[in-house]
């Protein structure tokens, strides 16, 4: 193992095509994290803003955003 860092218990979820913002995380146990990208932002509202671009939302898809 190269490295690895605990997740934060507070985010955002940011789900549907319009990538509306839910502040908690994605809590269902069947699903697993398919891929991450690690983000450099200043708080959590600046990545917010970031994600919001993620193509994943016209597909009705979802992201979570948590602090390393």
């Amino acid at each position: 193992m190269n490295g690895g860092s605990g997740l934060m218990l507070d985010g955002a979820l940011l789900k549907g095509n319009r990538a509306t913002v839910t502040n908690d995380i994605h809590k269902i146990c069947t699903e697993i994290v398919g891929g991450f990208v690690l983000l450099k932002a200043d708080d959590l509202h600046e990545a917010i803003v970031i994600m919001q671009s993620c193509p994943i939302f016209a597909f009705d898809g979802y992201a979570e955003i948590r602090e390393m």
